[in-house]
């Protein structure tokens, strides 16, 4: 299954086109989106595509910070609430044809780690439904680029494979 990663400006170039059309026709979409931090007057992101699609059937949207541990109490970590909505989306949707896309601010750290554990689990030796080609194109496309956020990494390997 192909699993792609990009960051928010990507969705946000795409807003009311032909490509935002085919891209939520063909793939799930999930959508980290990094949350207010008042004490640096941070962020506060919106979700960056078009209002039709904010709440399709193959759209899962989180948010939280890009933050591995607990440093001020404004932080938004992911949690296994969110590990589980990644794992019951997956379950649901994997089997409608589409490639997985996902995005987060940057799409270097959460997002690479969500992909890296769909990878794995939909398309490594010992995922669901084992596709070299498909494996080899996501390990070809990101891991050099891997900066992947590792307490995001470790829920959702824990959640997926227990």
């Amino acid at each position: 299954m192909q699993i792609d990663v990009v960051p928010r400006k990507w969705f946000l170039e795409r807003v009311g086109s032909d490509e935002e059309r085919e891209v939520f026709r063909t793939r799930n979409i999930i959508s980290i989106i990094t949350p207010a931090y008042a004490k640096k007057n941070f962020a506060n992101e919106d979700i960056p595509f078009s209002e039709q699609y904010r709440n399709a059937d193959n759209v899962l949207v989180l948010k939280f910070h890009d933050a591995e541990r607990q440093w001020d109490d404004e932080v938004v970590l992911m949690n296994e609430e969110d590990a589980s909505k990644v794992h019951d989306f997956v379950a649901r949707t994997m089997g409608n044809g589409k490639g997985y896309l996902v995005h987060c601010t940057a799409g270097l750290s959460r997002s690479q780690a969500v992909g890296y554990v769909l990878n794995e689990y939909l398309n490594g030796r010992f995922g669901v439904s084992p596709n070299e080609k498909d494996y080899n194109a996501y390990e070809q496309n990101y891991s050099r680029m891997r900066r992947m956020n590792l307490l995001v990494k470790n829920l959702l390997m824990q959640r997926f494979f227990g």
